[in-house]
């Protein structure tokens, strides 16, 4: 089962850097008290336009804010982390009420923040809890991301991590690719060859079901062990 993340950014490495650069000033101060803006920004390599950035920070945070309160007035809303806000809505559809949980989470107001996905387990014939895989992957928010078999947990369509294919497309369906700067939506082809030392092999697709005798499918070790049964007619190779 595929799954989105939120992963939990790395404060221990800025808390240190920032303690670190306190200390720095400090001493540089208690060394000259007639140390210019300037002479500080040479010799600590900090800009003297921390008022701007601390600014721009305040500014990204209220933008945020006030888009959240546009969007969901009295709805229920919980800051998860700084810069990720959690909201609980209730609708009506046809006169029955209809419980919407959304993320939202903002990159301005938080650059530590990383939308990622990620697997069951080892194997992608696995089934696993939620909560369980975000906490594996130390993450603050995650969220079912795709459809699967329910009986073993297989992706069903397009799953690729870090320009790695897990699983390729079926029925047709539309992927959503995250990248670093935004994402896209659209259907997916398949155009692949195994090539061996008696020539090139056209494949039809990747860890998924064998459904007809007339396809090639590469099961890789991501699918586990054992690749699963051939249909009538089909072949292991």
């Amino acid at each position: 089962m595929d799954t989105i993340l939120v992963q939990r950014p790395q404060f221990e490495k800025a808390a240190t850097s920032a303690a670190g650069i306190g200390i720095a000033i400090c001493l540089l101060l208690s060394q000259n008290t007639l140390l210019s803006a300037k002479d500080l920004g040479n010799l600590t390599g900090i800009s003297p336009t921390l008022n701007y950035v601390q600014e721009q920070q305040r500014h990204q945070e209220t933008i945020f804010e006030e888009s959240i309160t546009q969007k969901y007035g009295s709805s229920n809303v919980v800051e998860v982390e700084k810069g990720v806000k959690y909201v609980r809505m209730i609708r009506f559809y046809k006169n029955k009420p209809v419980r919407i949980n959304i993320v939202e989470m903002s990159l301005g107001v938080n650059q530590g923040l990383a939308v990622e996905p990620a697997i069951a387990s080892e194997t992608l014939a696995s089934r696993n809890k939620i909560s369980n895989i975000a906490g594996r992957d130390n993450a603050i928010v995650a969220i079912n991301g795709g459809y699967f078999k329910p009986q073993t947990g297989v992706p069903l369509g397009t799953l690729m991590i870090n320009k790695k294919v897990y699983t390729g497309p079926i029925y047709d369906r539309v992927a959503m690719g995250i990248f670093d700067n935004g994402f896209e939506m659209a259907r997916v082809q398949l155009k692949a060859n195994v090539v061996t030392n008696k020539g090139g092999l056209k494949i039809d697709n990747i860890n998924q079901p064998r459904m007809l005798s007339t396809n090639t499918i590469v099961y890789t070790p991501d699918w586990g062990e054992y690749s699963p049964p051939s249909p009538k007619y089909g072949k292991q190779l």
